[in-house]
Formats: C-alpha cells, sequence, structure tokens
C-alpha cells in the first residue's frame, strides 16, 4: 500500500509537472502538436495516480489519494528556452525514459492481473511522455542550436544523477 501511494503521490505530481510545460511551451511559441502531446500527457497522469491510489487503498483497506500540492514559486520565474530544453532533458527524455522501463519490467513481473494492467498502461504512456521530451529537445535545438551545449551538460547532470543511485 505504501509503494503505491507514493507512486500515486509521485503521479499526481506529475500532472503538475506537465501543466507547467504546456505553459512554457505556450510561452515558446511552440508547434500545437508539442502542445496536444503535453495536455495529453497531463490526462495520462491524472489516470496513472487514479489507478496508483486505487491499488493503494485496495492494500490498505482505507480510501487513499493526494493531498495538496505545494505550487508556490512553480511558475514565478520568466520562461526562456535553455531552462526549458534542460528541464525536459532531466524530467521527459530521462526521468520518462525510466519510468517506462520500470514500469515495462514490472508489468512483466507481476503476478495479479490489475497490477499488470496498471503497469503495462504506463509503461506505454511513459515510453509516448520520453517521446515528446525527446521530440521538444530536438525542437528546441533547432531553433537554438547555440544551445547544444547546454543540453550536452544536462545529459551529463542526469548521468552523474544516476551513477550516483544504486542499481535497485
Amino acid at each position: 500500500a505504501a509503494a503505491w501511494q507514493q507512486a500515486g503521490l509521485y503521479e499526481h505530481a506529475s500532472v503538475a509537472s506537465f501543466a507547467r510545460f504546456a505553459l512554457e511551451l505556450m510561452a515558446l511559441q511552440a508547434p500545437p502538436e508539442l502542445l496536444l502531446e503535453a495536455t495529453r500527457a497531463q490526462a495520462d497522469e491524472v489516470l496513472h495516480a487514479r489507478a496508483c491510489f486505487s491499488m493503494a487503498s485496495a492494500f490498505s483497506n482505507a480510501q487513499l489519494g493526494p493531498g495538496e500540492l505545494n505550487l508556490s514559486g512553480v511558475m514565478n520565474r520568466e520562461v526562456n528556452a535553455k531552462e526549458v530544453l534542460v528541464q525536459t532533458i532531466l524530467e521527459g527524455c530521462i526521468n520518462e525514459t525510466l519510468a517506462a522501463a520500470e514500469a515495462a519490467w514490472l508489468s512483466e513481473r507481476a503476478t495479479l492481473a490489475p497490477i499488470h494492467r496498471v503497469q503495462k498502461q504506463i509503461a506505454e504512456d511513459e515510453s509516448r511522455h520520453a517521446a515528446l521530451g525527446w521530440k521538444t529537445v530536438r525542437w528546441i535545438l533547432q531553433l537554438h542550436p547555440e544551445l547544444a551545449g547546454s543540453a550536452q551538460d544536462a545529459f551529463a547532470k542526469g548521468r552523474r544523477r544516476l551513477s550516483a543511485h544504486s542499481p535497485d
């Protein structure tokens, strides 16, 4: 129950993250296709959070869900291509790719059909979210090739973060 609740909280926070991302894309005058994918990803995260909290509730025999989400300072900064690029690499390209891989791995090992279905759906959706991250990075770099070094730095930062964690 605790693991599903924690997963639900992460998914719930991802709803806000994709909402912010959609606003940032709008500020940067992104093509409509990226906006559509960002809003679809936000809706996916709502469904993921609901599924995770449903599992947590079933395992705990209590109704569990998200609490208040502190949004202080979330949009209190100017949006610029470099910052969106870096955050997209860290959150979209790296974190969403890892989330997809983890959910796929878990779905393959699930012995309960409802868990298998939830993890399989999350894996498919997170793969699409990762692809959105990569498309966004490509779009930003096409418009701002001078940010290639910032992209390389962001990937190196992500690699350092990953190597600091155990394989578990």
